[in-house]
């Protein structure tokens, strides 16, 4: 899990530009990508399950934003809400094919208590 410090203000919007390598530290363009948004109950926020990247490459942008970042009523008075970005990808590099990337990253969404 791959956590940042960065704080995504709920409703708004929020980017992550996510990097993939191989085994050998190398730039790899996987041929598939998808991710899923969850919270720290693992329940996917926002119909965001298995979301495929449709142009694959080194480098992807992950934009979430609105209802994305939607603090659920559950939440709605705690203080620090985390979100976790799962991202799955899968490469072929010298050791093999269809090798699996796995990785997760939790962010916090800042409650923004007024809003309803």
């Amino acid at each position: 899990m791959i956590s940042i410090s960065e704080t995504a203000k709920e409703n708004s919007t929020i980017i992550f530009d996510v990097s993939f390598t191989d085994e050998n530290e190398a730039d790899v363009t996987p041929q598939s990508i998808a991710w899923t948004l969850v919270d720290s109950q693992d329940n996917v926020i926002n119909s965001r399950d298995g979301i495929s990247v449709s142009v694959p490459a080194p480098t992807v942008s992950i934009v979430l934003t609105g209802d994305d970042l939607q603090i659920q009523t559950s939440e709605r008075y705690q203080k620090k809400v985390y979100r976790y970005l799962v991202v799955e990808a899968i490469y072929n590099s010298d050791v093999g094919d269809g090798l699996s990337i796995t990785e997760s990253i939790r962010f916090k969404v800042e409650n923004l208590i007024h809003l309803v």
